[in-house]
C-alpha cells in the first residue's frame, strides 16, 4: 500500500509513552513512508517548565524501544528538539 506522504514529522517530550502518543505514532506511521520524531531536549524541556522524570537519553531509548517493537517495518529518525520549530532543516522534505 502506498503511503499518503513520503515524510511526516511529530515531536514531544515523550517522558512516558501514553495512549495519546500511541495514537499519534499509529497515525504517523500509517500515513507516511518515513517518520521524523523530535524529542525535547532536557534544556528545552526545562525552558517549557516541564517536569520530566527521565533524561533525554533515557526518553530516546524508551521511545526507540517502543517504536521498534510496534513499527519495526517502518523507517523513522529521532532528532533532538531544541526549540518550538525544530525541523527547519527538514522543511523541504516534511509534508505533514
Amino acid at each position: 500500500m502506498k503511503s499518503k506522504y513520503k515524510t511526516v514529522a511529530c515531536g514531544g517530550t515523550f517522558d512516558y509513552i501514553h495512549n495519546g502518543h500511541k495514537v499519534l505514532f499509529t497515525k504517523a506511521f500509517n500515513s507516511a513512508e518515513n517518520i521524523l520524531i523530535g524529542v525535547t531536549t532536557d534544556i528545552f524541556a526545562s525552558k517549557l517548565w516541564k517536569n520530566v522524570e527521565n533524561n533525554f537519553k533515557t526518553r530516546v531509548e524508551n521511545l526507540r524501544y517502543y517504536l521498534d517493537k510496534n513499527f519495526d517495518e517502518k523507517d523513522f529518525q529521532i532528532v533532538p528538539l531544541e526549540k518550538h520549530f525544530g525541523f527547519e532543516i527538514y522543511a523541504d522534505t516534511v509534508e505533514a
